[in-house]
């Protein structure tokens, strides 16, 4: 089931209205200051916008053909792009995310995958990845200093190709459960019927 921006911030305010003890009618229910929902409403439509833009990613790498310019320009400015097997440099339009590089498939102009770097001050949780993407595997480490990986699987119908969002994972107090997100790479995959 998904939830409305709108309706999300209806059950905030109502929830923040609980908490402090705001004065609510039989019929409406009076909404707190809103300088006690502008920092709720930032960090939610900040935490929209990644997913977002993860999740449309996801979509324009399921399609083909694609090109790696094509992918780029779905994700903001081109800042470089040498060609044959370098990767693209992508300045993406979401701020959330400092850097993205297309990697090409060996030998083609096909994208392979795409590498973003989070900003500094943006945080992405695996629990906002969970309630986006489902389900998520955990490969083995080869080594025990390795950051933990875990990757989410995702099929859109009818598309040629699938996609997957690996997340670099810094365990938290609940080990990966609550862990923060240092970067993503979403791969492009080949369909397996």
């Amino acid at each position: 089931m998904l939830i409305s921006k709108s309706k999300l911030l209806q059950i905030i305010a109502i929830s923040l209205c609980a908490l402090t003890s705001c004065q609510t009618g039989a019929i409406s229910i009076s909404q707190p200051h809103k300088s006690a929902i502008a920092p709720l409403q930032a960090k939610l439509n900040q935490e929209t916008t990644m997913i977002e833009t993860l999740q449309k990613l996801c979509n324009v790498l399921s399609n083909a053909p694609l090109t790696a310019q094509e992918a780029a320009t779905s994700l903001g400015t081109i800042v470089e792009d040498q060609g044959k097997d370098w990767p693209v440099i992508v300045r993406p339009s979401n701020s959330a995310f400092k850097e993205a590089q297309i990697v090409r498939q060996a030998g083609t102009n096909e994208p392979a995958h795409v590498e973003l770097i989070l900003a500094e001050t943006n945080k992405l949780t695996v629990k906002m990845l969970s309630d986006a993407f489902g389900n998520y595997s955990k490969p083995p480490k080869l080594h025990s200093n390795r950051p933990t990986k875990l990757v989410f699987e995702v099929d859109i119908p009818n598309m040629p190709r699938t996609c997957a969002v690996i997340a670099d994972v810094t365990p938290q107090e609940h080990g990966v459960e609550d862990g923060i997100v240092n970067s993503v790479t979403v791969r492009r995959d080949i369909r397996l019927e």
